[in-house]
C-alpha cells in the first residue's frame, strides 16, 4: 500500500513539471477540477505520513516573480516614454491598472451575469408560491425549484472563480511591484537615495503596496454595486 502511494506520489511529480493549471481548459479551471488529482495522492500521503514538498505542484508560470515583475517593468517603461514625450510624470497607478485590466473586466463581466441570475430568482420563487397556493400544477413548482438550484450553483460558481481571478492579479501586481521597491534603492545615486528613507520604503511594501491585495479580494462583491442599482 505504502508502495503504491509511493507510486503514485512520483508519478504525479514527473507529469507536473508544469503546474497543472497551465494545461486545465476552460472548464476545468471554472470548476477548478485541475486540482483534484493533487488532492487524491496528497491525501493518501498525509493518511501514510509520507506527504512532503516535494509533491506539492509548481507554482504556474503567470504567479512566479520573475514573470510579473518582466511585465510590469514593461508596462512601467511604457507609460514613462509616453508620458515623457508630453512633457508630465508617470502614473504607477496607471500601470497597475493597466495590468489588472485583463482581470478587472472579465470580473465585472462575470459578477454581473452572476448578479442578473440571482435576481432572476426572485421571479422563479413567485411560480412555487402560486404553486403552494394550488394556482399551478405540481410539476411547475418541482421544475422551478429545481431551476432555482441550477441558476444558484452557476452564480456561486462565476463568484468564485471571479474571485479567484481578482486574488491572483493582486498577488502578481504586489509581487512586481514589491520587487521593484525593494530595488529601487539599488538603482539610484547616493545623493537621490537620501530622499528616501527606510520608513518610506516599508512603508511602500506593507502598507500600500498590500492595499492592493486588500481591494482586490473584495472588488467581485463591489463590481455587482451597479447592477443592483440599475436593475430594479
Amino acid at each position: 500500500m505504502e508502495k503504491g502511494a509511493h507510486s503514485a506520489g512520483e508519478n504525479l511529480r514527473l507529469a507536473m513539471e508544469k503546474s497543472p493549471e497551465e494545461f486545465a481548459g476552460p472548464f476545468s479551471r471554472l470548476f477548478f477540477f485541475w486540482v483534484v488529482p493533487f488532492v487524491r495522492v496528497a491525501n493518501a500521503a498525509v493518511k501514510q505520513k509520507r506527504f512532503t514538498a516535494d509533491l506539492l505542484p509548481p507554482i504556474p508560470v503567470w504567479e512566479q516573480p520573475e514573470h510579473n515583475i518582466q511585465v510590469l517593468e514593461r508596462l512601467w517603461e511604457t507609460e514613462w516614454k509616453q508620458r515623457k514625450a508630453k512633457g508630465r510624470l508617470p502614473r504607477f497607478w496607471m500601470v497597475v491598472l493597466r495590468m489588472m485590466r485583463r482581470s478587472l473586466m472579465l470580473s465585472l463581466l462575470l459578477m454581473s451575469i452572476q448578479a442578473l441570475l440571482s435576481m432572476s430568482t426572485s421571479f422563479a420563487v413567485s411560480v412555487v408560491v402560486q404553486t403552494m397556493q394550488g394556482k399551478l400544477a405540481p410539476w411547475n413548482g418541482f421544475l422551478t425549484c429545481g431551476l432555482i438550484g441550477v441558476v444558484t450553483m452557476i452564480a456561486s460558481i462565476l463568484q468564485q472563480f471571479s474571485w479567484h481571478m481578482c486574488s491572483r492579479s493582486a498577488r502578481q501586481v504586489w509581487l512586481a511591484a514589491s520587487a521593484m521597491i525593494f530595488t529601487k534603492p539599488a538603482r539610484i545615486s547616493s545623493g537621490a537615495r537620501s530622499d528616501l528613507s527606510d520608513g518610506q520604503l516599508v512603508n511602500l511594501m506593507t502598507v500600500d503596496i498590500v492595499a492592493v491585495l486588500n481591494v482586490m479580494q473584495f472588488f467581485a462583491i463591489f463590481a455587482t454595486a451597479p447592477m443592483y442599482i440599475l436593475v430594479p
